[in-house]
């Protein structure tokens, strides 16, 4: 497994003064528990939230993952992924608003 960042990295505010310490840990395949990574699905191309324990699941060790977000709870990561859904997968936005 090789990891990689999304240049756009999202760092939820509770962990943007650690986002170097974090990418490297990662990068080293150190376990961090209770942290969330947003990774683009390798099949469709469109982000996922897991917790990072799960990159010792045989499905993430034997693919390359891109991160685009670390967070620092379940709650963050969704709406990382609500909006990511509302700019880029609803036609026009369908008049939805992500943040009500």
């Amino acid at each position: 497994m090789a990891i990689s960042f999304d240049p756009l990295l999202y760092v939820s505010p509770g962990l943007k003064s650690k986002k170097l310490e974090l990418a490297e840990k990662l990068m080293l395949g150190k376990k961090l528990k209770d942290l969330y990574l947003i990774c683009k699905n390798t099949d469709t191309g469109v982000p996922e939230a897991i917790k990072s324990e799960m990159l010792d699941i045989k499905y993430y060790r034997d693919r390359d993952i891109v991160i685009s977000g670390i967070t620092d709870n379940y709650d963050s990561a969704l709406e990382y992924l609500a909006v990511y859904a509302y700019e880029n997968l609803v036609p026009e936005g369908n008049g939805q608003d992500p943040h009500k």
